[in-house]
């Protein structure tokens, strides 16, 4: 009876088991195209990972992806000989289209005997496959940084550490809070919702999602900012021992999808690490165009810079020298004027490159989004064009530069960084400064002058092969005649002003503006006058100020005082006595600061009209009235108190006197 029973039980037991392997058998070939994709697909093979697939003979096409980013496909079943060929690992897959997934890979470097003695480590807690990550971060920017690598995962915002490592902050920033939306979407790679980004501080290298916009990371001298959450540290902490298992090894497909993000951005981030690797592969480029030929003059001439540091000073100088050189044979000199005005060297010196300069003229223009295609890292104002020069103008009609006679004027900064890309934007730049060089050489100035004619001509015919506007850009045109419409009307309030300027000055006789400086020196409490080349520059006595309140005098101080030629530009007052602590800290006077800018109030159109006018003296007269009067219910005048009593043999009481 109960041998009977216990053969039941087994057969009732191989019945369910046989049914439940049918019933999976079934569901599995139901479902089997969702859990297994039959071809693979991946973004940015080099042309020489491509000869490598084709050398092993593994079948493969290329396909368009999001973006217009050409892509590989190739079947599933060659996943495992196409990880081999390339030396990499499958990190991150995502859906892409039907029966079709996206991979993101990892590439192991070969190995390099000078690299063993640098390590990765980790400072704090990450609980997401940290084998990986470190893995990861090690192949992907050891090559590049050459030094140990330190990995943050607090997710604060940090202040740089300036050592020998390298330093990497995982959702960090140098300044500022994660209250930055993330995009889906970063290099085409998903990300997960509901995390919040740091946002950049502006101080350092931005890499930017060109299909978003996003600023995912900054480069700040030896640290590097990740803004998003890239690993999502707070799902990983509900896995398990065994989940975490697979994870630690690599097989982190269904586990950590955010780990390709990471390499996604690490990849794109390598690309900016070494300057001399980028401008050595865009020299190598132009090489191979035939544009860099005659090297002599590099080795003969110097390149030198003001005002230059870093990246910028090195990409600056390398690609001057690789490609003017050849074309100037003199020696070069690289000055960042900073938005000055700068009169051209006469000929027969250097070849002098002003940034951000002009011979004339001022910041008055909106520098576009991308030039020559290169998008523009920083949104600034450039100088409106002199016309001295032949102009140098990009595809859309924007002009970046003039060349005047031996001297170079970029209307704007346009290099900020020394990325990669901002390399090839000034790369291009001077291949169109070299074109026009070697164009100029041995004109006389009638041929110079139909030489610049033909230039106007040619832009004219592009602009109104331009003007032919296509149905998508119809909105886009509007918008920027808009911009140009308002530019226009700053421009033409510009010239107005500076022709009756030059009208003035050219009718004032000699003997007037001599009458005019006498002027000056005969107002009361002046003592002595100085004239440069931006101010008149004004000596003051001992100048006092008396309080309401209590009908006080107090003593303010002697003063230079700096009156700008420019309208555009401001007064400043410098207390050459005492600097007393009001409002701020080291301040001039009641109502100057110590920069020596003033709270002008009332007053602040005043000062404008009559160096608009030329009258310098009135302007004087009320720079001195305005430090000898205060305004105690303003929050600066209250102060006035701290200076000390005025005495009156002209000596001031100082505090403890009676």
């Amino acid at each position: 009876m109960f041998e009977n029973t216990t053969f039941i039980v087994y057969c009732c037991f191989a019945v369910a088991v046989l049914c439940g392997l049918v019933a999976s058998a079934v569901w599995y070939g139901k479902h089997r195209t969702k859990m297994l994709a039959l071809s693979y697909v991946v973004r940015f093979l080099t042309s020489e990972q491509k000869d490598a697939l084709k050398r092993a003979g593994i079948p493969f096409e290329t396909v368009r992806l999001s973006g217009g980013i050409e892509g590989v496909r190739f079947g599933a079943i060659q996943s495992k000989r196409v990880l081999r060929t390339l030396n990499a690992k499958l990190v991150s897959s995502f859906a892409s289209s039907n029966k079709c997934d996206e991979v993101i890979l990892h590439f192991v470097p070969a190995a390099d005997s000078e690299l063993r003695d640098f390590k990765v480590s980790v400072d704090g807690k990450l609980r997401s496959n940290k084998r990986t990550v470190v893995a990861a971060v090690r192949d992907l920017l050891m090559p590049s940084v050459r030094k140990n690598i330190v990995l943050h995962t607090a997710c604060v915002k940090a202040a740089p550490i300036r050592d020998d490592d390298f330093h990497v902050f995982l959702h960090s920033a140098e300044s500022g809070s994660a209250n930055v939306n993330t995009p889906e979407q970063i290099w085409y790679a998903p990300v997960s919702s509901g995390y919040q980004s740091f946002p950049p501080s502006g101080r350092g290298v931005p890499f930017i999602d060109a299909t978003s916009n996003f600023v995912v990371a900054e480069l700040i001298d030896n640290c590097l900012y990740l803004h998003p959450d890239v690993l999502c540290d707070r799902e990983d902490r509900k896995r398990n021992a065994v989940t975490q298992f697979f994870v630690d090894r690599g097989w982190s497909r269904w586990f950590s999808p955010q780990l390709g993000l990471l390499v996604r951005i690490l990849q794109n981030v390598k690309e900016e690490l070494v300057a001399d690797q980028y401008l050595t592969e865009i020299i190598n480029t132009l090489k191979s165009d035939g544009l860099v030929t005659d090297r002599s003059a590099a080795e003969r001439y110097t390149v030198t810079t003001e005002g230059l540091s870093g990246r910028r000073q090195e990409v600056f100088q390398s690609l001057v020298r690789a490609l003017l050189l050849p074309v100037v044979t003199s020696y070069v000199r690289i000055v960042h004027c900073g938005g000055r005005v700068r009169s051209p060297a006469a000929a027969g010196g250097p070849f002098n490159i002003y940034i951000a300069s002009s011979p004339s003229g001022s910041q008055l223009l909106d520098t576009p989004t991308s030039i020559w295609g290169y998008r523009l890292l920083k949104s600034e104002k450039a100088f409106v064009p002199s016309t001295q020069g032949l102009p140098v103008v990009d595809d859309q009609g924007f002009i970046v530069a003039e060349l005047l006679d031996s001297n170079l004027y970029l209307h704007s900064s346009f290099i900020h960084y020394g990325t990669k890309a901002e390399a090839a934007l000034l790369a291009r730049i001077l291949l169109e400064v070299r074109k026009e060089l070697t164009g100029m050489t041995g004109l006389t100035p009638a041929e110079l002058d139909r030489r610049v004619a033909k230039h106007f001509e040619s832009e004219c015919e592009r602009q109104l092969a331009y003007g032919v506007v296509p149905a998508n850009r119809v909105d886009a045109v509007k918008a920027e005649l808009r911009q140009t419409q308002s530019n226009y009307r700053t421009l033409l309030k510009s010239a107005v002003a500076a022709e009756s300027e030059l009208y003035r000055v050219e009718a004032a006789p000699t003997d007037e503006l001599g009458r005019e400086f006498d002027a000056l020196l005969r107002i009361p409490k002046v003592k002595d006058v100085k004239v440069t080349r931006d101010h008149i520059v004004v000596s003051t006595d001992i100048l006092n100020c008396t309080d309401p309140r209590d009908r006080v005098a107090h003593e303010i101080g002697a003063f230079e005082i700096f009156i700008p030629v420019n309208q555009n530009n401001a007064v400043i007052w410098k207390n050459m006595t005492r600097r007393v602590d009001g409002d701020y800290r080291n301040m001039n006077a009641p109502h100057v600061n110590n920069e020596g800018l003033a709270c002008l109030g009332n007053v602040k159109d005043v000062f404008p009209a009559l160096i608009a006018k030329r009258e310098f003296a009135a302007a004087i007269e009320v720079a001195i009235a305005f430090v000898e009067s205060v305004n105690v219910d303003d929050k600066w005048g209250k102060h006035i108190n701290r200076w000390p009593l005025a005495r009156t043999d002209g000596t001031a009481k100082q505090e403890g006197e009676l």
